[in-house]
């Protein structure tokens, strides 16, 4: 017995919602190829064709199935009418016709459900991998860390695996994933499958918070001011907007398994575009600073800035890396500008400009830290005595003087005492000559 058909008012209201979501999901998906092409074009830009590391490569094959995606996502919507192989009555299923309408869109909504999970989970679990590999090329000087990133590395390859084996033996036969009558049980449903939801929802958190944790000792350890550490923490901390829209996800699902096909597809699309962007942040915001630094350059002359730019120096150290925050902070700390009101108003604008994430220098940080070089040296500078000095300027006779130091010289004294009548000058021999 199909369903009956739905008032004009009903039909009204789901076209509505159908167009709304379509807007939505192909905006989404402009947005995630936008933040793509400029994160590869800053790459090539940087390091060229040859220099692309795997991380770069799996971004864009990310890109590629978030578009499939979406296509997937708007077929189940305007061309399966959002039905599956769910919420059915017993009855409904026995007098349904195979050669009914409703029956056709069953069946087919259901094997796009199944494209669907398998694009899904191949599409989060590069991201994953690409993340990843964005570590390992970030800590590449840096051993201490490699040990967590193979962890990752095997994380990811073991989660993808059974993730994929549950997808082809939770409901056996395979091809009562889309079977009508009679019914074949909620673990061959395959819009809201149990099997399927709460094991790519516990696998999918899990990776998701172990990569999360792997920069954070690095970004703790790293010298940088606190502002700086914060940025960080919450730039690598993105994910945690993927782990909340897969929570999300999942709840909705569950509450409402009647529209369980429709909800899947258009809430995959929404956690897989975070995961898209969240991925490629990180690389674009070093990238945005060499954009950001001309226009910078301009507000602040514009506003009248004291600095190297404003009075024709130009200063060697990058003002947005991690070593020029540690050399320079004492210096900005003295310097004083006859213009306090322009001044406040370029270290907003710069604060707001430029973003002083300087991610390629935390692993050259910590490396030189740790290393038994920097230690030694560390430890033989504060071995080294210092040479404390009391000058005064004394007037003497010349003749006087130099024969003072004649016989200084002859005695093979390193330093002349040269008496007044008030007090003692201590000086050595060769600071005078």
């Amino acid at each position: 017995m199909a369903l009956p058909p739905p008032s004009p008012e009903q039909l009204e209201v789901i076209m509505a919602s159908m167009h709304r979501f379509n807007v939505e999901a192909f905006t989404l998906l402009g947005v995630a190829l936008t933040v793509t092409g400029l994160r590869l074009y800053a790459r090539i830009s940087s390091v060229g064709f040859k220099g692309l590391w795997a991380d770069d490569y799996l971004v864009f094959v990310a890109a590629v199935l978030y578009s499939t995606e979406t296509a997937l996502a708007y077929s189940v919507g305007n061309y399966a009418q959002g039905l599956a192989n769910n919420s059915m009555s017993d009855y409904s299923r026995a007098h349904l016709p195979s050669d009914h309408p409703e029956y056709q869109m069953r069946v087919l909504g259901s094997k796009i459900q199944l494209a669907g999970w398998s694009v899904y989970s191949t599409l989060l679990w590069c991201l994953k991998g690409a993340m990843c590999s964005f570590y390992f090329r970030l800590t590449r000087d840096f051993e201490g860390y490699r040990p967590r990133l193979y962890i990752g590395f095997a994380l990811i390859g073991v989660t993808y695996l059974v993730v994929v084996l549950n997808f082809f033996l939770s409901c056996r036969p395979f091809h009562h994933m889309w079977q009508i009558s009679p019914d074949p049980g909620q673990f061959c449903y395959p819009a809201i499958s149990p099997a399927l939801v709460w094991v790519y929802l516990s696998f999918n958190v899990f990776t998701d918070l172990y990569l999360i944790a792997i920069p954070m000792p690095m970004l703790f350890r790293a010298a940088m001011p606190w502002r700086k550490r914060v940025w960080l923490v919450a730039l690598f901390s993105l994910g945690l907007f993927v782990v909340m829209a897969a929570i999300l996800r999942v709840v909705l699902l569950v509450s409402d398994p009647v529209n369980g096909a429709q909800l899947a597809g258009s809430w995959a699309v929404r956690e897989t575009f975070v995961a898209v962007v969240t991925t490629n942040l990180p690389l674009l915001f070093p990238h945005a600073k060499k954009v950001a630094g001309p226009v910078l350059s301009i507000i602040s002359t514009k506003l009248g800035c004291s600095g190297g730019q404003a009075t024709g120096e130009q200063s060697s150290a990058d003002p947005t890396t991690l070593d020029s925050w540690r050399g320079n902070k004492s210096r900005t700390s003295r310097t004083t500008s006859s213009n306090p009101m322009s001044e406040n108003l370029c270290n907003e604008s710069a604060e707001r400009i430029v973003d002083e994430v300087a991610l390629e220098h935390l692993s050259q940080m910590e490396s030189m830290r740790s290393a038994p070089s920097y230690k030694r040296s560390i430890d033989e500078e504060a071995r080294i005595p210092a040479i404390q000095r009391e000058v005064e300027i004394s007037i003497q006779p010349k003749e006087e003087l130099e024969a003072q130091r004649e016989k200084a010289r002859a005695q093979g004294s390193a330093y002349t005492h040269i008496w007044s009548d008030r007090k003692t000058v201590g000086s050595k021999d060769d600071e005078m000559q």
